[in-house]
């Protein structure tokens, strides 16, 4: 009887005598094969780009051939967009009444913008819904340069910008009666970096035709309710960096 208690104690010693004397070493490789094997995934660095919308804080636009008048609540010209409407609705206009000028003013809201961080593009945009004419017309974007109020400013009282243009877009091509409008942009990077790692006071833009003819267009403004997914904006955009595996990309 007590040989076969050793025998069964031996059978239970010996092996785990044996498990006890591998390397630990030896028992933790396979759950690193990963990290040494040529073949695994590796972890890279990829570069995705963010965007900061920046909202319209002021827009109105002045016309010379009524010096006083203050259009900051959109009103003041006829919407052409539908042919059995003869309206008054919020809009901005943009262009030549013969040799009169309309111009619009824009100012944008910065307080979303890392003042430690460079951008690698900044975009105004503006969506234009009517065009009488397929005319084309030149518009220069440039930096105010003293302050303005959306309710007070007329074409006598306008503020300052600078003579040095920062962007130019060119207006073409009709837009009728229910047709599709169009996304118009001027580049702005140069514009925001003034503002922002510069330190240049934000006063806002111009945006000024160029020359003494062409079309008269339509610019949605943020008073027009129902229309808010058109309303002028500056789009910001910065370098974000993010992780991913190689395996997401598969």
């Amino acid at each position: 009887m007590k040989k076969v208690i050793m025998l069964l104690l031996l059978a239970l010693i010996v092996p785990a005598i044996t498990l006890a004397q591998i390397p630990a070493q030896g028992l933790a490789q396979p759950q690193n094969k990963s990290a040494i094997d040529p073949a695994a995934p590796k972890t890279k660095v990829i570069t995705a780009p963010q965007t900061i919308i920046c909202p319209v804080v002021k827009d109105t636009w002045v016309y010379a051939f009524r010096p006083d008048s203050n259009y900051g609540n959109g009103y003041g010209w006829k919407d052409r967009t539908s042919r059995e409407k003869d309206l008054t609705v919020p809009k901005m206009f943009l262009g030549f009444g013969g040799a009169d000028k309309k111009v619009i003013l824009l100012q944008f809201d910065l307080s979303k913008l890392p003042k430690d961080k460079t951008p690698v593009k900044a975009e105004i945009k503006l969506y234009n819904d009517f065009a009488g004419s397929s005319a084309e017309t030149q518009v220069s974007a440039k930096m105010i340069t003293d302050s303005w109020e959306e309710l007070k400013a007329t074409w006598r009282n306008k503020p300052k910008w600078t003579s040095m243009i920062f962007s130019a877009q060119t207006l073409k091509g009709g837009i009728g009666y229910g047709q599709p409008g169009q996304w118009y942009t001027w580049d702005a990077l140069k514009l925001v970096n003034q503002w922002v790692l510069k330190g240049k006071a934000n006063y806002g833009v111009v945006l000024e035709p160029v020359g003494k003819s062409g079309v008269d267009r339509d610019f949605v403004c943020k008073e027009y309710s129902g229309k808010e997914g058109f309303f002028p904006v500056l789009e910001v955009t910065y370098p974000k960096p993010l992780v991913k595996s190689a395996d997401d990309n598969k």
